[in-house]
């Protein structure tokens, strides 16, 4: 699920919410990539949250039943690949006319775009800045009622983006005429120039039909006759945002696959040197796999978490053969869970997950926790063969249409973006189930060995220290 990260000052995205929900999730995108076949995304789910400014509107609760979420973005970490940035941040601005984009709106525009590109147009932080790599769109929501429903899109005198956005002649004039539309400002003011640049600036006009019952639609001291939209152009100005989310997504997605591609063959290129270590290694390259996952290219996902299993066999290998060659990755000998376990006064004193909560949970709640123990090398190897099973488990579940639930339990995956499909089930791939369970298995048998030398490592180290307490 990719993040959507929006800034509503005037509470306007309640209002647009309903009409916004009903055209997702995004539909048919294509990526492609230098190096990778062209890749397909049939559905990709788009979650809208509030950015740290957004005012919390008195209609509140129609975001709540929709797609934005209460919960603000992790922040960011130093090290790429533990953290959750949005691939797009949205301006929804509600500007009724001109006098108003050009006393106040305007600035804050501005500010709001100085706090989302500070830091992101090269320098030296423009490699850590593409590991979070995002674009930015300002959505001019147009209410009924007020003088910015009286004018068209464009003057006469520009040429618009397409045939169908145009307004059709208009012989009357509408207030300021003579003017440019708000719409036309914003793209001048905003807009890079130049034929390929991107148009980051979308006009929705909401009908009155649109709005809840008990919104007081404004009106105006004088009465002034609305730009009456077709069908067809009401469509096309939906099909044009819901465009510019594709592309832009799309194009941050595009960006960080690059950063993280490029550093993590340079990482694997250092390899042989002395101070290498697979942890570091590890946390990089799953951001690049975490990346795909957030797209819906499952597959890419998976085989990345396969080619770092690999890697950490391998790790291990060298280690107990003593043919690391100067790596710098350690593990601990033991999991302090599992010394828990061995210990009766640290059992009660220390709940462990490992005894009150299902497997299912322990697993996929405790992502974060092991992403710090690794980024750290406070893991040892029953953790961490723990933690990318879970991850190989959750994307095999997903792929077979089912999702794990923070409760423990898994449930048939639904589309819940799209109102039309909503309460819809997912069809249950049996094949990738089937491959989960021959995972599990191998797992189990792998795992347990490990566990049993996990176990006796543990247990001399209390031995070891009660003896030490002993003598002392």
């Amino acid at each position: 699920m990719s993040l959507v990260e929006y800034h509503d000052p005037d509470g306007v995205f309640p209002l647009i919410a309903p009409s916004l929900v009903s055209r997702l999730p995004l539909k048919n995108l294509h990526w492609k990539s230098p190096i990778r076949p062209l890749r397909s995304i049939d559905s990709l789910h788009v979650d809208f949250v509030p950015g740290k400014s957004t005012n919390s509107s008195q209609n509140g609760s129609a975001v709540e039943n929709h797609t934005a979420k209460k919960s603000t973005i992790v922040q960011r970490h130093q090290i790429p690949g533990l953290k959750s940035t949005p691939f797009l941040k949205i301006y929804f601005l509600r500007c009724d006319e001109k006098e108003q984009y050009k006393t106040s709106k305007r600035k804050l525009l501005q500010d709001w775009l100085k706090d989302v590109t500070s830091g992101s147009s090269g320098g030296v932080n423009s490699k850590q800045e593409n590991h979070d790599a995002c674009e930015w769109l300002i959505l001019h929501v147009v209410l009924p009622g007020t003088v910015a429903a009286t004018q068209p899109r464009f003057s006469d005198r520009t040429s618009g983006d397409s045939e169908q956005l145009k307004e059709r002649s208009k012989t009357s004039k509408w207030p300021g005429g003579g003017a440019r539309p708000i719409l036309e400002k914003l793209r001048a003011d905003f807009n890079e120039q130049g034929k390929s640049a991107t148009d980051r600036v979308a006009q929705i006009r909401l009908k009155k039909e649109d709005l809840p019952s008990d919104y007081q639609v404004p009106t105006p001291a004088i009465p002034l006759a609305p730009v009456i939209e077709t069908p067809q152009e009401q469509e096309s100005a939906w099909n044009d945002l819901i465009s510019k989310f594709k592309a832009m997504i799309l194009s941050s997605f595009d960006r960080r696959v690059t950063q993280y591609e490029e550093d993590v063959r340079e990482k694997d290129a250092q390899r042989q040197m002395p101070g290498w270590n697979f942890c570091t290694f590890f946390v990089l390259k799953e951001g690049l796999t975490m990346a795909f996952e957030s797209v819906g290219l499952l597959e890419d996902a998976l085989a990345g978490y396969d080619e770092l299993a690999l890697g950490l066999e391998n790790s291990v290998r060298n280690q107990n053969t003593s043919n690391s060659s100067g790596e710098a990755t350690s593990f601990l000998d033991f999991t302090r869970q599992l010394q828990e376990r061995l210990n009766p006064e640290a059992v009660h004193r220390i709940p462990s997950d490992l005894e009150t909560s299902p497997l299912i949970k322990t697993l996929v709640n405790s992502s974060q926790q092991y992403r710090e123990l690794i980024a750290s090398n406070q893991i040892s190897v029953f953790d961490f063969r723990r933690y990318i099973f879970s991850r190989q488990m959750t994307i095999l579940l997903l792929l077979a249409g089912i999702r794990p639930s923070p409760e423990g339990t898994i449930k048939t995956q639904a589309v819940m973006n799209t109102a039309g499909d909503r309460g819809r089930v997912a069809t249950e791939n049996p094949q990738h189930l089937l491959e989960l369970g021959r995972r599990a298995m191998q797992f189990i048998t792998t795992t347990a060995r490990v566990m049993k030398s996990d176990i006796s490592l543990g247990y001399a180290y209390i031995e070891t220290t009660k003896t030490m307490l002993t003598e002392l």
